[in-house]
């Protein structure tokens, strides 16, 4: 996929798809045919029996500085095409500080006005930001922030019929993950048919050092996360876990994968 008028191919394209078929396909690239351009955008193209022709660039080029690098898109749909797109913004004075989350709903036929949904030190690598749109319409955002000393998991919440998005709040407040690849906490999300969400993110834990699987949900009506700080799926106090992997049913049912980087993978099912 390229743009017209720009300087190379896109990386990083992420997909999803409604219940009628219907699809958003979003990715970064550069703004302009400058080949020495590294400041990206994040555009989007529909599909509709076919990829439409017209993309569009999630943040104005007008409503950004010029210095700025937008990276990391990710968009979800719900079976009715209620959709959402995230991606971070990388500050032009103090990059690993002063960067910026971004959403922008999709109402299903058109995008909303972008929105900052938090400032401050993000995970850029993959995954990078999440978003999950229930059956209701409930949009839930979930992405790794810096937070004091620590990585923590985070996390927004859009409810139908509201005016704006929830205050983000950090779903763990104890995680001793550093800044280092290893210890990023990736957090994944889905959320069910009545609005509620359900995380999955890698929670660093002492003595011994070791990664586990932590989960948390956040109830329809709740203000808050529940348990506080998550569990965590599996622990043996040694090994720590590499990858994860979460998804969530209409119905509630949730299943979380993860592995630690050797030839088992475990599961969990939630009922």
């Amino acid at each position: 996929m390229r743009v017209a008028g720009t300087a190379e191919t896109g990386s990083d394209p992420r997909v999803a798809i409604d219940a009628t078929g219907k699809g958003l396909l979003i990715w970064q690239q550069p703004g302009t045919a400058d080949l020495d351009d590294w400041h990206t955008r994040v555009w989007v193209q529909r599909y509709d029996a076919g990829w439409q022709p017209n993309t569009v660039v999630m943040l104005d080029d007008t409503d950004i500085d010029v210095s700025d690098g937008a990276a990391s898109p990710s968009v979800a749909l719900n079976d009715a095409g209620v959709g959402v797109a995230l991606w971070l913004e990388r500050g032009a004075v103090n990059p690993p500080t002063d960067a910026r989350l971004w959403a922008r709903r999709f109402d299903g036929t058109k995008w909303l006005p972008q929105e900052i949904l938090a400032r401050g030190t993000f995970e850029f690598t993959p995954p990078g930001p999440q978003g999950a749109v229930g059956a209701d319409g409930t949009i839930v955002a979930a992405w790794g922030q810096f937070q004091a000393t620590a990585y923590q998991a985070t996390a927004a919440r859009f409810a139908p019929g509201a005016s704006g998005w929830e205050v983000s709040r950090s779903v763990e407040t104890k995680n001793l993950a550093a800044n280092t690849n290893r210890d990023w906490v990736s957090p994944l999300l889905g959320v069910d048919g009545q609005g509620n969400a359900t995380m999955l993110w890698r929670q660093k834990v002492d003595a011994p050092s070791r990664v586990v699987p932590a989960t948390s949900r956040l109830l329809t009506g709740r203000p808050v996360w529940d348990p506080d700080n998550g569990i965590p799926l599996r622990d043996d106090s040694a090994a720590s876990v590499s990858t994860i992997g979460i998804g969530v049913a209409r119905s509630g049912l949730a299943l979380a994968v993860w592995s630690y980087g050797r030839d088992t993978i475990w599961a969990s099912v939630y009922r």
